[in-house]
């Protein structure tokens, strides 16, 4: 009778022996070396992050966003696969505009109510628990930042309206990435529109108000327009594919300001 030198069971003479310690010692040095093979990426790839900047960057071509901003409709001959990082330029940039406009409408605000309040109150005693809005900077902020909430709902909301009606009505099916890629890359000229109208509001508040009427108009019809030939809406759907767009949008932002606001 002979036994096994690893694992100590009986061996019988004419039968094949597994033995358990020799098959877990294999497996735990073909675990070992997949280990060592999985880690070598892990330790190259050090600063992935940064290369990965590095190369999207590199993908930016100034010329395209130059082409962009003096014509919105060369966002349709984009190619969301390769494309789809002008489209992002493009919602930050419009996004960026409307922030601008609304910290400088909120700096015009703060001024204006800070004389109301001053000329008001200011010489009254009775009237010195006022102090905090004085200056308007409490309200003035408050203005600000919903503003800037409300900008951020709007593009979400119009740009998610847009593709619902469009993939239900179109003719053709787009992922939200292309949607993304499309009518993003048609917003640069609208943010200059916003930071415009914020200048303006040092001017003269009735020029910005309509300065920024006009540019939020031509955003709404520009982009809708967009979405239409986007989708190839046929003619006899286009004007329901407009009222649904727009309704649904308009219902979106009323929602999303009553939960968010």
């Amino acid at each position: 009778m002979s036994f096994c030198t690893q694992c100590g069971m009986r061996v019988i003479e004419g039968e094949a022996h597994a033995c358990q310690q020799a098959a877990a010692g294999a497996e735990n040095q073909t675990w070992n070396g997949a280990g060592g093979a999985a880690g070598a990426p892990h330790r190259s790839n050090q600063g992935g992050g940064f290369q990965s900047v590095a190369q999207l960057s590199k993908q930016i071509d100034t010329s395209v966003i130059v082409s962009l901003l003096k014509n919105p409709q060369q966002a349709l001959k984009l190619q969301p696969a390769k494309d789809f990082i002008y489209g992002v330029l493009g919602v930050a940039a419009s996004l960026l505009g409307f922030l601008i406009w609304a910290w400088i409408f909120g700096q015009k605000m703060e001024s204006l109510l800070g004389d109301l309040f001053g000329g008001l109150f200011g010489g009254f005693s009775d009237f010195d628990d006022l102090g905090d809005y004085s200056d308007g900077s409490s309200i003035g902020a408050a203005i600000t930042g919903k503003l800037i909430v409300l900008g951020i709902i709007s593009i979400i909301a119009l740009f998610g309206s847009l593709w619902v009606v469009g993939n239900w009505k179109g003719e053709r099916k787009h992922a939200f990435k292309d949607a993304i890629t499309y009518l993003g890359a048609a917003q640069y000229t609208f943010g200059a529109g916003f930071v415009l109208a914020g200048v303006c509001s040092f001017i003269n508040l009735r020029i910005a108000f309509i300065v920024l009427s006009v540019n939020l108009l031509t955003v709404l019809v520009t982009t809708v327009m967009h979405a239409v030939a986007l989708w190839q809406v046929r003619e006899d759907r286009r004007l329901t594919v407009v009222g649904l767009s727009v309704g649904l949008y308009l219902v979106l932002v009323a929602l999303l300001s009553a939960i968010v606001m």
